[in-house]
């Protein structure tokens, strides 16, 4: 016998679940996080299969417990990227695959990806109750691309081990707990009569996840320096410029390296470094001249020549640049050398 209640009007969707029969707790984790068989390992109690979900856009958590039996979940093979956050509260959880075994408690968490999950058993000790957060592959990938403001080519990968709770995924558990709480009150319907207040929660609970828990993309939003926290495509520029001064180039040369539209090369140098990109190649170019006339002498160099070796083709408007920049001509800088 199952009792549901659904509160599914949109943007967010709240319902609670419950159930004696295994079959049927099978078929609602089936429907809603991952496909999985289940099976009751220990025949001495029966399922009391709980569950309170809830959903704003692809963002899911599901709150559940078995009750006092142990259970064994085996993931199905599926072809839906996506993944799922398994986070204990209570009791333990065995995991176990052909490449991995360990026991996930309270204070711990662990990432699992679907496809690559598949045939990996869990096995639920009494009492267990777990915290699950899930999303598709695809909808964290729109909004990386939509917060970069770029194309998201590199794959999005989770920690393949299980992490402590930090204070900072600690936070995001907090604000899960809150809403979680309140999810039969007016909070739900107030999210629910504005799409703007909506999309903003949705938004931040993924850049809470992205941002608290380890994974490939989490310094982009967890480094406290503005320039760290710049699109990747901006640092990947910056990385060759830097490699490549003294090299003749022009910026449509430096958005197909990176793999982005000269406009929106342009656009991100202005939005996160407030200097156009040509300004930024300049610059290097110009502290490598600096460096490179601070020992020019010994080498028996020249202005002219370390001007051409650093990437400046008119010698007027290098020392123009040189002099409004160090105060001081090119000239000067090689006859005081070191």
């Amino acid at each position: 016998m199952a009792e549901y209640n659904s509160t599914n009007s949109l943007p967010i969707s709240v319902d609670t679940f419950s159930t004696t029969v295994a079959e049927t707790a099978n078929e609602y984790i089936n429907a809603h996080i991952a496909l999985h068989r289940l099976d009751v390992v220990d025949m001495h109690s029966g399922v009391e299969f709980n569950c309170l979900r809830w959903q704003t856009g692809d963002f899911q958590v599901c709150d559940f417990s078995y009750g006092q039996c142990e259970v064994e979940v085996t993931v199905i093979p599926c072809d839906e990227r996506g993944f799922f956050i398994v986070v204990p509260v209570a009791g333990h959880v065995d995991v176990s695959s052909k490449d991995i075994r360990f026991a996930l408690q309270p204070g711990s968490a662990m990432a699992f990806t679907t496809p690559e999950v598949a045939n990996t058993s869990f096995h639920d000790s009494r009492s267990f109750r777990n915290i699950n957060i899930s999303a598709s592959y695809e909808a964290l990938r729109n909004f990386l691309a939509n917060e970069f403001d770029l194309p998201i080519t590199r794959s999005i990968t989770f920690a393949k081990q299980p992490v402590f709770i930090d204070n900072d995924f600690r936070f995001l558990l907090d604000y899960i707990e809150w809403f979680s709480n309140r999810a039969d009150t007016d909070v739900v319907s107030m999210f629910n009569n504005s799409l703007h207040l909506a999309g903003h929660l949705h938004d931040m609970l993924m850049g809470l996840l992205v941002s608290t828990f380890d994974n490939n993309y989490r310094e982009l939003f967890h480094s406290q320096d503005a320039r760290c926290a710049a699109p990747i495509y901006v640092r990947l520029a910056e990385e060759y410029i830097r490699d490549n001064a003294s090299k003749a180039m022009t910026v449509t040369d430096i958005a197909r390296e990176v793999g982005v539209a000269m406009r929106t090369l342009h656009k991100g140098f202005q939005r996160y470094r407030n200097y156009s990109v040509s300004e930024f190649l300049r610059n290097e170019r110009l502290s490598l001249a600096r460096r490179e006339l601070a020992t020019a002498r010994q080498r028996k160099l020249s202005v002219t020549d370390v001007a051409y070796a650093c990437g400046f083709a008119h010698l007027s408007k290098f020392a123009v640049s040189y002099q409004k920049k160090y105060g001081e001509k090119p000239s000067d800088t090689l006859r005081k050398g070191n």
